[in-house]
């Protein structure tokens, strides 16, 4: 594909442009959380042989994009010939709106939602998002997360009450047609976890993927924070003047993916400050033991420093 043909995209790709009425809604989508692996999630999914999942993760569609239709969306899974398809947006259960746009889906679509101790989430998350403010020590990361946390409004915070944003899907979906993964259970028994998804979306549950074992999406720090900076603030640029088509392509390829590759190194993050975990815990204490009800999980764990 040429420049010029990339240029001139309006949010659709040509895949998409010619599948139209075509395309299809999705079989099952994963509504999130942030940072509770619905990357790996996402790799073992994507690697089924019964199942389609378009290449970017994603699409947002219900939260952020939902302006460019439900046509531009469908066409997502146009070319699933007849595999279960699906995708996987963590934001959605963090933002009211996707529920109001989603719930029209009831009875057609299954619901993933992985979950993580929503202390270590919201940590994981901050960090996540520090990674673009250059210079930070891990023991000033941590104060600064302090700081926030004690202001209590924060999106770090928020999306860790995962009662109250999993109770209206519950409620108007169903509690059979939602499908609860627990972050911890990935890293004791990855191989249990996998195969009960795969009985949740009805293929088959003998199949391993290669990624099954690996940590993905694991953290990571920039090379050079002011080139992630630049490149990030030239992606907002292309949205303002009217490439968002282009930035999508880009998303969808490998070219958001080598690059990437290239300003992103490995790293091992510090735990955050004793005082942070245990002011955590008690702003989530409530939420937590109405998620073990709702699911009926214990969740004592997510309880103790």
């Amino acid at each position: 594909m040429t420049i010029e043909e990339c240029l001139s995209l309006t949010g659709k790709d040509p895949v998409e442009r010619s599948a139209g009425i075509q395309g299809r809604w999705p079989d099952f989508i994963g509504i999130g959380t942030i940072k509770s692996g619905t990357t790996w999630l996402w790799e073992c999914l994507r690697a089924h042989p019964q199942l389609f999942l378009p290449r970017m993760k994603e699409l947002e569609f219900f939260d952020s994009r939902y302006d460019l239709g439900t046509d531009w969306y469908r066409g997502f899974f146009a070319k699933s010939a007849g595999r279960l398809c699906g995708e996987i947006s963590p934001q959605y259960v963090h933002c009211p709106q996707s529920f109001g746009r989603m719930e029209q889906l009831a009875g057609r679509v299954k619901l993933i939602v992985c979950f993580r101790n929503p202390v270590d989430r919201a940590f994981s998350h901050y960090l996540m998002d520090a990674r673009a403010e250059p210079g930070l020590s891990y023991a000033e990361k941590a104060w600064q997360f302090d700081a926030l946390v004690r202001q209590g409004g924060t999106k770090y915070v928020r999306f860790g009450h995962y009662a109250d944003q999993v109770a209206p899907y519950l409620a108007r979906f169903g509690r059979a047609a939602i499908h609860p993964v627990f972050f911890e259970d990935i890293a004791v028994d990855p191989i249990r976890v996998f195969r009960d998804v795969c009985v949740f979306l009805g293929v088959a549950s003998d199949y391993v993927p290669d990624k099954l074992g690996t940590r993905v999406n694991a953290s990571k720090r920039y090379r050079s924070a002011p080139l992630f900076n630049f490149l990030r603030s030239g992606v907002r640029t292309m949205e303002r003047i009217g490439l968002d088509g282009l930035v999508l392509f880009l998303k969808r390829t490998a070219v958001r993916d080598r690059i990437l590759a290239i300003v992103e190194v490995r790293d091992d993050y510090e735990p955050m400050l004793p005082v942070t975990r245990r002011t955590l815990m008690e702003i989530y204490a409530e939420g937590n033991g109405r998620l073990s009800r709702m699911f009926g999980r214990d969740l004592a764990s997510w309880n103790r420093a």
